[in-house]
């Protein structure tokens, strides 16, 4: 049953030209309902932009100037499907009433003469209606968002163990805890039927399918017949990436792409077709995060660090600076993790930094990948991840 709050926190928009059924309308029901008129359909379309999250049932007369109130109502319909809509019209306009009726664009219709007190009772079924609606749609939100977490934290926990099954690659764990870290919060996806439609099996299988499909992407862009531990290959940093540079100009032309490649850089050695797949993940991924008219600069140079009792350990930074004009929501992919995994098969290193108008990522690539230890993991490297899930705020 709607109480008494729900009339004063749901408000009704009623919608009629003449300015005497507004009046009307407004004295009969404005000390016990929260009332919002207007006198023509541009009018209401115009308050529904602005307070619609306010709006609970939507009144409207079918005969006004230049656009009826089935107009109005399908506005509403498509728009503003939460809102309750009625349709008010005289004897005369039936026809245009049963025909909003059998379309599905109203709750009810009342005929004019009004009798107040079943308007009065229509009114509250509606709001009791809406009530029930709305109550029903948080259930649901929040089944999703249950699901939803869970499904972040199932799909952390697979990419764990997958990383730890990969023998053909080096420091996987390593890779797998700095691309969680990192990002720490996987964003899964809205069901594309509704909540109102979620089907949580269907959902867990095609979870599982894309669980599937990220082993299989990895396992495609890391592994060779050639040993894939064989990191003998001379590598000209400079020469690789100015090739996927200009594949990637082609590509987006209306994308700012400026590459700033350090002249007096070493050759290192590594696997070049798993190098080769690396810039061309990070060219990709540096381009969707462009859209319209962003830039991209790419920046090398030598690294030269010296560490107690060993000899000059010298790489390469790979800087790749995305500039963008509007906010960029930053989706974890499957390529962007088999980067993290070539990086540190190489004994590499990625540090990813990212705010509203600009993203940085930094890859270092040691001369050899036998010349660079990599620090241990923490002990609680396990319970780090799980706890920056644990801790997630909930999903948009």
């Amino acid at each position: 049953m709607v109480g008494d709050n729900s009339f004063n926190r749901n408000a009704i928009l009623f919608v009629d030209d003449e300015d005497k059924a507004l009046k009307y309308f407004n004295r009969a029901f404005t000390t016990e309902f929260k009332i919002i008129t207007a006198n023509s359909v541009d009018q209401a379309i115009d308050i529904l932009a602005t307070q619609h999250s306010e709006i609970a049932i939507l009144v409207t007369d079918q005969r006004m100037p230049e656009k009826t109130g089935v107009e109005l109502l399908k506005h509403t319909r498509e728009f503003y499907p939460e809102i309750i809509r009625i349709l008010t019209t005289a004897y005369s306009n039936l026809e245009s009433a049963i025909d909003a009726v059998n379309s599905g664009e109203i709750f009810r219709y009342i005929t004019k003469p009004w009798d107040i007190r079943n308007l009065r009772g229509e009114l509250i079924s509606a709001l009791s209606y809406y009530e029930i609606k709305h109550e029903r749609n948080l259930l649901l939100k929040e089944k999703l968002s249950i699901w939803q977490r869970l499904t972040s934290t199932n799909r952390a926990r697979d990419m764990i163990i997958m990383a730890g099954s990969f023998p053909h690659l080096r420091h996987s764990m390593n890779a797998i805890h700095a691309f969680l870290t990192q990002f720490p919060h996987i964003e899964i996806e809205s069901p594309n039927t509704g909540i109102k439609h979620f089907d949580p099996w269907q959902a867990m299988q095609n979870e599982i399918q894309r669980g599937i499909d990220r082993a299989q992407n990895v396992i495609l862009n890391t592994w060779s017949e050639n040993s894939s531990h064989n990191f003998l290959d001379p590598i000209n940093i400079n020469e690789l990436l100015g090739d996927k540079i200009t594949e990637t100009s082609t590509l987006s032309p209306s994308v700012k792409l400026e590459a700033k490649l350090e002249n007096k850089l070493d050759v290192i050695y590594g696997n070049q077709p798993q190098l080769k797949c690396l810039f061309e993940i990070m060219l990709q991924h540096s381009r969707s995060l462009c859209q319209e008219n962003g830039s991209i600069e790419i920046n090398t140079s030598l690294t030269k660090t010296i560490k107690p009792n060993q000899k000059k350990n010298n790489g390469v930074n790979i800087e790749f600076l995305v500039s963008v004009q509007q906010p960029t929501k930053h989706h974890m992919t499957t390529d962007l993790m088999t980067a993290f995994f070539v990086v540190y098969h190489h004994g590499g290193s990625i540090k990813y930094k990212t705010n509203d108008s600009n993203t940085q990522i930094i890859i270092h690539l040691p001369e050899t990948a036998e010349s660079s230890e990599l620090a241990a993991l923490p002990t609680q490297f396990l319970e780090e991840i799980f706890d920056a899930y644990e801790n997630k705020d909930g999903f948009s």
